[in-house]
């Protein structure tokens, strides 16, 4: 059983994937790309100097320096949020939500022990559901939590649009509506791939289509349906975010973040 009290270093991730600071931006979206997550310490000389994500490669993504052959050294974040593997996953996810970050490095002294993310919480808040049923968490309801009216995108607009949506709100998901109703979600993984394109060719070409990135299969959830419904469907199908729906019009969006804070204040 996972108790909130369960130490990050029980859930987090061990194996680091890192990039140096003189890696270009294109090889830095390129791993990002290829992989299941959305943070890149960054070391040099085996120290921890900043720490990457897809956020700050998305704002990258705009503008006409914006060339992928930039260094990661640019737009690293150097004051890297941290964790001693001690802490509880109850802080964590506490720390993340108040924060608004995805990841806290986890460290022992001077020596980096792994990395927990919103996604490893999430997988630690499924345990703990599966094993009991406390309240107030299992009276709590998507639509009391979920992210409201959320920016959409068509379908067939440009790639550029959604991209200049998604920096200018620090969002990393956009719903993808085809005449009006609900498509998909433009994920943090098929934002990955567009900015990696974008970053390959420069500048987000204005002829590409949301469809070329856009995930057309979407999971949704109900409104009424519960936060602990969220927690499983989110972690059971690895994605970041769902839409929600009542009936079939779309009300908001619940992502992790959503979840974590809610959780923090119940």
């Amino acid at each position: 059983m996972m108790h909130p009290d369960t130490p990050v270093s029980a859930v987090m991730t061990r194996s680091l994937v890192t990039v140096g600071p003189d890696a270009t931006l294109a090889e830095a979206a390129s791993v990002l790309c290829a992989r299941p997550f959305r943070h890149l310490p960054v070391l040099h000389g085996g120290e921890l100097v900043g720490i990457l994500s897809d956020r700050d490669l998305l704002e990258a993504s705009g503008g006409r320096e914006a060339g992928g052959a930039r260094r990661v050294r640019e737009i690293m974040r150097e004051r890297v949020q941290t964790a001693n593997p001690g802490t509880s996953v109850a802080q964590a996810g506490e720390f993340l939500a108040e924060e608004k970050i995805g990841s806290l490095v986890v460290r022992a002294g001077r020596r980096i022990e792994g990395i927990v993310t919103r996604t490893d919480l999430l997988r630690a808040f499924r345990e703990w559901c599966r094993a009991t049923r406390g309240v107030p968490w299992f009276r709590a309801l998507v639509r009391d939590h979920m992210t409201p009216d959320p920016r959409t995108i068509e379908l067939d607009a440009p790639l550029a649009e959604a991209l200049r949506i998604c920096r200018e709100l620090r969002i990393r998901r956009l719903p993808v509506l085809r005449e009006g109703r609900v498509y998909g979600i433009l994920s943090d993984r098929d934002l990955r791939r567009a900015i990696a394109y974008a970053l390959e060719k420069g500048e987000p070409a204005a002829a590409v289509r949301v469809a070329a990135f856009a995930s057309p299969t979407a999971m949704v959830i109900a409104a009424a349906s519960s936060l602990t419904a969220a927690v499983f469907t989110l972690v059971g199908n690895e994605v970041g975010a769902l839409p929600v729906l009542e009936a079939t019009a779309l009300v908001g969006v619940i992502s992790q973040a959503d979840i974590l804070r809610a959780h923090a204040g119940l």
